[in-house]
C-alpha cells in the first residue's frame, strides 16, 4: 500500500512530467513541396511535356554580363504552358521552378487573387522577399509573387537552383 507521502510524491512527479511535456510540444515542421501541377522539380523537358503537353512558347533564359550586355544562359529556359497557365523554368534541363498564374489551383490554401494578409495569416512571414514582390518560403520550397497586396502567381522552386531563379 502507498502511504500519503508516496502518493503526494507520485502526483507531483506526474504533474512535473506533464508540465515539462507541454513546454516541449511544438508545431510540426512544414513539409517541403517538390511537385505541383503533376510536375516534379528535377523533371526533364521531355518528362514535363509528357505531363503538360508541348509548351506553346519556349524561350532561352537571359542574364547580364559584367558590362551589362544581355547573354543567354546555356541550358536554362522558360516553357510557357498557356493551356495550363503555367510556366516551368528549366536549368540544365531540369524543372527548377513551376509557376501558376490562375486562381483555379492553390498551394497550402493560397490561390492567385488572395490578399497578402491571407498569405501571411496562412503561412506567416516569408523567409525572404526578393525584388520587392517575390515572397519565398524556404522551409516549404514555395514562393508567391505579390503586387498591390494581391497574390499574382504561386509556385514551387528547387532550393539547390535558387540562385538561378530569383
Amino acid at each position: 500500500m502507498f502511504n500519503k507521502l508516496e502518493c503526494s510524491f507520485s502526483a507531483l512527479l506526474i504533474a512535473a512530467m506533464l508540465i515539462s511535456g507541454c513546454n516541449t510540444v511544438s508545431a510540426p515542421s512544414a513539409a517541403k513541396i517538390y511537385s505541383f501541377l503533376n510536375v516534379n522539380l528535377g523533371m526533364s523537358t521531355a518528362e514535363t511535356a509528357a505531363v503538360l503537353g508541348e509548351p506553346l512558347i519556349a524561350t532561352q533564359d537571359t542574364t547580364f554580363d559584367a558590362s551589362g550586355r544581355i547573354i543567354y544562359v546555356p541550358g536554362s529556359y522558360y516553357c510557357w504552358y498557356l493551356s495550363m497557365l503555367a510556366i516551368v523554368r528549366f536549368v540544365s534541363d531540369e524543372a527548377a521552378y513551376i509557376q501558376y498564374l490562375s486562381d483555379a489551383k492553390s498551394i497550402e490554401g493560397i490561390s492567385v487573387g488572395d490578399s497578402l494578409s491571407s498569405l501571411r495569416t496562412r503561412l506567416g512571414e516569408p523567409s525572404e522577399i526578393k525584388g520587392g514582390s517575390i515572397n519565398l518560403y524556404a522551409d516549404r520550397n514555395l514562393y508567391f509573387t505579390v503586387f498591390s497586396s494581391e497574390v499574382q502567381a504561386i509556385g514551387i522552386y528547387d532550393p539547390d537552383k535558387r540562385d538561378y531563379l530569383f
